[in-house]
């Protein structure tokens, strides 16, 4: 995902949600241990018996204070070899079942700027837009 336009922002963004620095490439078993005992996120992989080939994490948002319940699709990853066989609808089965159990009554998905692949994908699903977030850098600060 860094690699894309707009990644690295939103891992940091994402970060900061679950309290865990995605970015840290060195320890990645302890990124993803330290990332599931949040209590908040909810964290499914799917495959075949002998592989993992995709991965789905979610959780529970409440946008305003009182507002509804909506349930963030924070990271949906499917293998490229793995694509078009089923593992990403079912991940997103799984997620929309789990966000119903919460009481959440629509779901939010990322699609990074210019990924068509994921932006597809979640249109198939029955996605649609509805904010486009632009960022510009200015001052000193550190550049995403």
């Amino acid at each position: 995902m860094e690699v894309h336009r707009g990644g690295k922002a939103l891992i940091s963004d994402l970060s900061g949600l679950v309290g865990v620095n995605l970015l840290v490439h060195a320890g990645r078993w302890k990124v993803l241990t330290e990332a599931l005992a949040v209590p908040s996120p909810s964290f499914w992989v799917g495959g075949t018996s002998s592989s993992i080939e995709g991965f789905a994490w979610g959780r529970v948002a409440q946008l305003a204070e009182f507002g509804p319940l909506l349930g963030m699709v924070d990271f949906l990853y499917v293998q490229p070899v793995s694509r078009n066989s089923g593992v990403g609808e079912s991940l997103m089965h799984k997620l929309e079942k789990w966000f119903i159990q919460q009481g959440c009554s629509a779901m939010d998905a990322n699609a990074l700027p210019g990924d068509r692949l994921s932006k597809g994908f979640f249109e198939e699903a029955g996605f649609k837009a509805r904010l486009l977030v632009m960022s510009r850098n200015i001052g000193g600060g550190p550049t995403k």
